[in-house]
């Protein structure tokens, strides 16, 4: 829906604070309608809760795949990085991909 192009338009544009913002309204989304499992939607408020606490700037703490059970995508500026990972030790989470695994794209400003 509108939503989604929002989302997409965001994205395409490089808004970071609207691509950000519009995730942010998806995820409430899905919370409100109960398609995420509760556990999942418990760590992600606390991980949103203990990066708010450290960094300032926009950033999302957003479940990926089925019912949110499979994986946790979190955006943020990139120099804000070693905080994050931090933070991902402090509560044993471990990673499985990172920026250095994706192609540049549209949001980092440079063309494959």
């Amino acid at each position: 829906g509108s939503l989604s192009q929002s989302v997409i338009e965001a994205f395409l544009k490089t808004d970071i604070h609207g691509f950000i913002a519009g995730l942010s309204e998806w995820k409430a989304g899905l919370i409100e309608r109960g398609l995420l499992h509760r556990d999942v939607a418990d760590l992600m408020s606390h991980l949103h809760d203990k990066i708010a606490a450290r960094i300032e700037k926009d950033f999302i703490v957003k479940q990926c795949g089925a019912f949110g059970a499979d994986v946790l995508i979190i955006i943020f500026e990139n120099q804000r990085k070693n905080v994050i990972r931090s933070i991902l030790a402090e509560n044993k989470i471990n990673i499985v991909a990172s920026e250095s695994d994706l192609i540049s794209g549209v949001l980092s400003g440079v063309s494959n």
